[in-house]
């Protein structure tokens, strides 16, 4: 016992934990101890080899003195025995098994060793078929019992398979259908040779293609239409507040998928600060012929935490004990058909079955439509489609391919890898089809070209319909453009687009700066950062102290990171968008500021107050559009989401509630996203407890009306999202327990959302923003709710991937992001805001789609049919406003499933003659002694042209450079808080002109 085992342990110095492992092997130290002989025992020991090759033979059986040990890696066993004569058996597959007598003394140790002859290998074949009414071929793995690593797969159409097995006595085959409902079995092989035939039975959860559970003559059926207890059943209530009731009195309506009445208990309706302890127990069941008795009932059951369970309990004894069958503390919605096994009532003459709930202050359970009987499993009709999917242009095995039946399109499925079968390769699919005969079977994955093509499937067999998708593949030439040219001239080139697939392909050029060049740089190491007890999602009692501040991340970023001016207060749960080059961050998780606005300007790099919201909001959701900025949606006072719509104009500085304009579906914390003139909102939390919704709603500023779009493929908040060219990109997300790592696309002209590859690991709760041309996610929970992270990652659809970008300085969640890229505020922990804010450059063309000013391509769209090219001209004029290199690229987007690699494309520009290069640093003399960089503007006025001139800023570090003619000039260098200070220079043509500066501050030192 385990008592004993401590013991033996302990006395060689340790414990055993909880997998009975000691040191370095299992019960080492317990083995050790056990093996000395005691009393009249002895011990036997030996080693056991192949008599053919002398090698050990690991994992052989040695019984003796009914005792059974294994051999070790060794070969080696050691086993206690009573002293005196016995006969030891040695066998393993593979071998042939030897018997020996050998004499054990007591109290001492007898040897014998073992060698065990190999035995030829057989190949052994056979058939797997379902074995509960169809017969079909079954699609199965079938392995050597006691060798896992020998096995082998049927084919998935005739059911047959051939398997190399070691020779021997006691081989035994575990066959394991890989359709789901099947049973695992386990059959001998027939000494002479014959084939193995398996008919596998389908499981009693009757989950098998092709199956229907049905209850055979049930002994009870209730729908409780009669506004009260029906006759025979009866309520039991242990607490004074009340119970199960059935006439609604909360008005809920029937949400467990039922018509008419049903059976609730309300607990939210029963009123704050009640509990409940209340049965709801059927009327006597006489099972006596009931072999397998089971509960099938319409449930919707919506908890509050996990402190309130929903039971089911079974009485054989008429209520006098009771033993549980079904428990859950975490709601399960409905509608939903629960169907429960009813251990222990078979046979029973007075059962009873009991819907309890306990709790305080919940939501509610509703049940309807009980049923209880036997449970059969029986057969539909029909057949099973199986295949594969490959790319018709490269041949290759394409998963993620749905396939559909056109007359009936529930029976469906998407192809999948097979990576344990090397005879089935990836892109394999099967479906059971309700209709047989021939019928019409459609393949489809965007971007390639659907195929249709009739498929004659039989009843009760399997048929195999492979599909080829043809797609386009686009090839452009040549990969980089690179010129030199004088300042305001103009050049030209060619690129050369070729479409070597099969299928026709709509190719568009893109123009693209700045955010190319971040692809593929990492910088160090992220930050995963583990929080105790995990992240929350939820609203309710949510809220952070005001003032709250997190710390920030040490460990060292990427250089592409600057910090900005941190947030004039700690927040989180607020939303940001960037209208005409400035930062709009407003609403907020922290009490007390859920109605603060701010705007950043990045070229003073300050923040400043705006007017206060309308509407008090938590993580709303903001965007720009029209010159205006939009919040919507976020938790109001009430805990619930706002469905108005505030809008400021930044012309007049003023905000205004759109009178008249209610959203029908309103959320908190919902991925949004502008695209097509819209904005979009996905996913987000429907009320307080942050239930998720999979709703897209689109609002229209033109027409100041909401409309739905498609669902989302899951239900989700929390979820990121961003719009690039006209299209929706989303990714992440949480719903209850679950973090997401999925992404998709919507087209809002087809109203359809299509998968896009995983993120490389889950997030929620994420900064993120369309920017440049890409879909940009910074930070986030992580780790399934665990960790916050620093990680930067950016969809790029033109290339249909995933990119890394640098990672950020702070790891933070449930902050805001806007094109800038820029995070602003976010908790390093739950319900902690911080001031902290940063931004990662080269990210700021924020417009759906971008123009490079000086880059332009002709034609920028066409089509191209299979095996056709067509020429572009790239046109790169250098009307620029200063000499030097400007790089861009052409990134090329055409419905293929293959990504084309953009096109590279340099411009340098020379300076004009007579012009020369004016550069230097503005600092300031601070008190302190040190002369600090000073982001200060810079006039230069021509002395020749009065009122002529330049005017310029320098950077974060003071530094500022500018080509300008020849000539004399006046330099002023100025900035708030410094004494401007001014300079004469000439510049010559053709050289650089140094010219620091070092600004006194205003307020003289003490």
């Amino acid at each position: 016992d385990d008592s004993a085992v401590d013991t033996e342990a302990a006395t060689c110095g340790g414990t055993l934990d909880d997998n009975n492992t000691y040191g370095e092997g299992r019960l080492d130290a317990y083995a050790a101890v056990t093996a000395a002989p005691r009393g009249d025992a002895g011990r036997l020991t030996g080693v056991v080899t192949d008599a053919a090759t002398g090698a050990p033979v690991a994992g052989a059986t040695v019984r003796v003195a009914e005792t059974t040990v294994t051999t070790s890696d060794t070969g080696a066993y050691t086993v206690v025995v009573p002293a005196g004569s016995h006969e030891v058996t040695v066998s393993r597959l593979g071998y042939a098994g030897v018997t020996a007598e050998v004499t054990v003394p007591a109290g001492g140790t007898a040897t014998r060793d073992f060698a065990l002859a190999p035995v030829t290998a057989s190949t052994v074949t056979g058939r797997v078929t379902d074995g509960s009414g169809h017969g079909w071929s079954l699609y199965a793995r079938v392995r050597v019992a006691s060798r896992p690593d020998i096995f082998t797969f049927t084919d998935p159409v005739t059911g047959r398979f051939s398997l190399t097995v070691p020779g021997g006595s006691g081989v035994e085959l575990t066959v394991s259908p890989v359709y789901p409902g099947y049973r695992t079995v386990t059959v001998p092989v027939p000494a002479g040779g014959e084939p193995v035939d398996v008919a596998v039975p389908v499981a009693q959860a009757c989950t098998a293609p092709g199956y229907a559970p049905a209850f055979r003559a049930p002994v009870l059926t209730e729908s409780f239409d009669g506004g009260t207890a029906p006759a025979g059943w009866s309520v039991v209530n242990r607490t004074p507040s009340g119970g199960w009731q059935f006439d609604d009195p909360g008005g809920r309506g029937n949400l467990t998928g039922g018509t008419g009445g049903f059976a609730i208990i309300d607990s939210d309706d029963l009123g704050s600060g009640n509990t409940q302890d209340s049965d709801l127990v059927t009327p006597p069941l006489d099972l006596s012929a009931s072999a397998d008795p089971y509960v099938r009932f319409n449930s919707d059951w919506r908890a509050v935490g996990t402190t309130n369970i929903a039971d089911v309990d079974v009485s054989r004894d008429g209520g006098t004990t009771w033993a549980n069958v079904w428990s859950h503390n975490a709601s399960r919605r409905g509608p939903v058909v629960e169907e429960v096994r009813l251990t222990g009532l078979a046979g029973a003459t007075d059962a009873r079955v009991r819907f309890r709930f306990r709790g305080t202050w919940a939501w509610w359970w509703q049940v309807d439509n009980v049923r209880v009987g036997d449970r059969a499993c029986d057969p539909v009709a029909g057949g099973l489609v199986v295949g594969t999917t490959t790319d018709r242009t490269t041949g290759t095995p394409r998963n993620g391919v749905t396939v559909t039946s056109v007359e009936r399109p529930t029976d469906r499925a998407v192809s999948g890898p097979t990576p344990d079968d090397p005879a089935e390769p990836d892109g394999f699919y099967w479906f059971f089809s309700h209709l047989t005969g021939d019928r019409e079977v459609t393949a489809a994955r965007p971007p390639y070209q659907s195929v249709t093509r009739t498929v004659a499937i039989p009843a009760d067999g399997v048929v195999r319909a492979d599909f080829a998708l043809p797609s386009g593949r686009i090839e452009v030439s040549p990969s980089t453009i690179q010129t030199h040219q004088p300042f305001g001239s103009t050049r030209r080139t060619t690129l050369r687009v070729t479409n070597t697939g099969t299928a026709p392909a709509n190719v568009e050029l893109l123009e693209r700066t700045g955010s190319f060049a971040l692809l593929g740089r990492t910088g160090p190491a992220p930050i995963i950062r583990a929080v105790p007890g995990g992240l929350s999602a939820a609203r309710t009692g949510a809220r952070g102290p005001a003032g709250a501040a997190g710390t920030a991340a040490t460990t060292a970023v990427d250089p592409a990171w600057t910090r900005i001016a941190n947030h004039p207060t700690a927040v989180y749960d607020n939303a940001a968008a960037t209208l005409d080059g400035k930062v709009y961050s407003v609403g907020s998780g922290v009490v007390g500021t859920e109605d603060q606005a701010w705007v950043y300007d990045p070229a003073v790099n300050e923040w400043t107050a705006l007017p206060d919201m309308p509407t008090a909001r938590t993580k709303p959701s903001a965007a720009a559009l029209g010159g205006k900025l939009y919040v919507l949606g976020g938790w109001g006072a009430n805990a619930m989401p706002v469905a108005t719509v505030d809008v400021f104009d930044p012309v007049t500085g003023a905000w205004q509630t759109l009178p008249g304009v209610t959203n029908p579906a309103p959320r908190a914390a919902a991925g949004t996203a502008v695209a097509a003139g819209k904005i979009v909102l996905v996913g987000g939390c429907v009320d307080g407890d942050c239930t998720e919704s999979a709703g897209t709603s689109l609002f229209d500023p033109a027409t100041r009306t909401f409309t739905a779009g498609a669902a989302y493929p899951h239900a989700v908040a929390w979820g990121s999202c961003g719009g690039v060219g006209n299209r929706v990109y989303c990714a992440g997300g949480r719903a209850g327990e679950t973090a997401y790592r999925d992404a998709a696309v919507y087209d809002p002209a087809t109203a359809a959302w299509t998968a896009l590859p995983d993120m490389p690991l889950d997030l929620w709760a994420s900064h993120y923003s369309a920017a440049s041309g890409l879909f940009v996610i910074s930070g986030g929970a992580t780790a399934n709710s665990t960790a916050v992270t620093n990680r930067t990652i950016a969809y790029d659809p033109t290339a249909g991937a995933w990119q890394e970008l640098p990672n950020a300085q702070f790891a933070r969640y449930r902050g805001a992001g806007a094109c800038g890229f820029y995070k602003i505020g976010g908790a390093p922990a739950s319900f902690t805001g911080t001031t902290d804010s940063e931004r990662l450059g080269g990210l700021d063309q924020c417009d759906a789609e971008a123009d490079v000013p000086w880059l332009a391509a002709t034609p920028t769209a066409f089509t191209l049919a299979a095996g056709a090219s067509r020429t572009v001209t790239v046109t790169l004029t250098a009307d620029v406003d200063q000499p030097g290199a400007y790089s861009a690229q052409l990134a090329v987007r055409a419905d293929v499933p293959a990504a084309v690699a953009p096109v590279t494309v340099t411009m340098n520009v020379a300076p004009p003659a007579g012009w020369g290069k004016l550069l230097g640093t503005v600092s300031g003399r601070a008190c302190g002694g040190s002369t600090p960089g000073v982001p200060a503007t810079v006039r230069v006025n021509a002395l020749a042209t009065p009122g002529a001139g330049f005017t310029l800023r320098a950077d974060a570090q003071g530094r500022y450079a500018y080509w300008i003619p020849a000539g004399q000039y006046e330099v002023i260098a100025a900035k708030d808080g410094w004494v401007p200070v001014a300079q004469r220079i000439r510049v010559q043509a053709g050289f650089v002109q140094p010219l620091d500066f070092a600004l006194p501050p205003v307020n003289p030192c003490p």
